[in-house]
């Protein structure tokens, strides 16, 4: 049975106590990492919360200049249209006046 161990020195096995260290160490290494990601997660966090609102700000810019611009262009049309309108009554007009003359 002996010739099936390798052939290595007492110094090579692990004893238990060497074993609680390095679980000492491992969680040690765990809860600090942890503790580092849960710090970077609220960091992002607050990065996508200023986001958000630096976000709604351009949106709400936006709307408003787009608002702005549609009430502008709304206005253009209608005046247009007007004078389309009052240029065409004027020249029925001027059709039935010159219709009723020449009658």
């Amino acid at each position: 049975m002996m010739s099936l161990v390798p052939p290595v020195g007492w110094a090579d096995v692990a004893r238990r106590a060497d074993l609680d260290v390095v679980r000492a160490a491992t969680k040690q290494d765990i809860d600090a990492y942890r503790a580092a990601t849960k710090q970077d997660i609220q960091a992002v966090r607050v990065d996508l919360e200023h986001l958000e609102h630096q976000m709604n700000s351009r949106m709400e810019t936006l709307e408003s200049r787009l608002t702005t611009r549609i009430a502008e262009a709304q206005k253009q049309i209608l005046l247009a249209m007007m004078g389309t309108m009052l240029a065409t009554v004027i020249a029925v007009s001027g059709i039935a006046f010159a219709a009723a003359g020449l009658t």
